[in-house]
C-alpha cells in the first residue's frame, strides 16, 4: 500500500509424478517440482521504479518422494533468489536478502492405522540468511544462522 501503483506478473511451472509404473517397491518413488518467475515493478521512491520489496524474481522447489506400504519420505530442496528486502532513503541504503538454497527431509513409518513414527529434519543444508546493503555481497548488514532442526516422535490418529 505504501508503494503506490505497482504490478506483478509471472509464470509458474509445476510437475508432480508418482512413478507407479515401476515394478514393486520402486513404484513408491516420485517427484514434485515447481519453478516460479515473477516480474514486479513499483515506485519505491518518488520517480524511482524498481522491483517490489520482498518479491523474489526466481524461485524453485524440487522434491524426491517415496510412499510405499507403511513408509513415506520426502527430500525437498528450495531456492529463493536475491530480492530487495527494505527500501532505504536512496539506492545506496536499500537492504537486500541474498539468494538462498535449503534442504529438508520428512519421513513417517506407520506402525498401524492409528500410530506413526515420524522424523522431520529441517534446514539440513544449514542455510543462513544474508542481508546486505545494496545487492553487493561485500556489504553485509546482518547474517542469521539457524542450524538444522530435527524433530522426531509418535503421531496418534483417532
Amino acid at each position: 500500500s505504501n508503494v503506490g501503483s505497482a504490478k506483478a506478473q509471472g509464470v509458474e511451472l509445476s510437475y508432480d509424478q508418482q512413478f507407479d509404473f515401476l515394478p514393486g517397491v520402486l513404484s513408491g518413488a516420485g517427484f514434485e517440482g515447481n519453478l516460479t518467475y515473477v516480474q514486479s515493478r513499483g515506485e519505491i521512491r518518488p520517480g524511482e521504479h524498481h522491483t517490489l520489496p520482498q518479491t523474489s524474481p526466481f524461485n524453485y522447489n524440487a522434491a524426491l518422494t517415496y510412499a510405499y506400504g507403511p513408509v513415506s519420505m520426502k527430500l525437498a530442496a528450495s531456492y529463493v533468489s536475491t530480492n530487495l528486502w527494505a527500501v532505504g532513503g536512496d539506492a545506496s541504503t536499500d537492504l537486500y536478502s541474498q539468494g538462498r538454497y535449503r534442504l529438508d527431509f520428512g519421513g513417517t513409518y506407520a506402525l498401524n492405522d492409528h500410530i506413526q513414527l515420524y522424523l522431520d529434519a529441517k534446514n539440513i543444508s544449514n542455510t543462513h540468511l544474508d542481508f546486505t546493503q545494496t545487492k553487493d555481497k561485500n556489504f553485509p548488514v546482518q547474517n542469521e544462522f539457524y542450524d538444522a532442526d530435527y524433530l522426531f516422535g509418535l503421531r496418534v490418529k483417532y
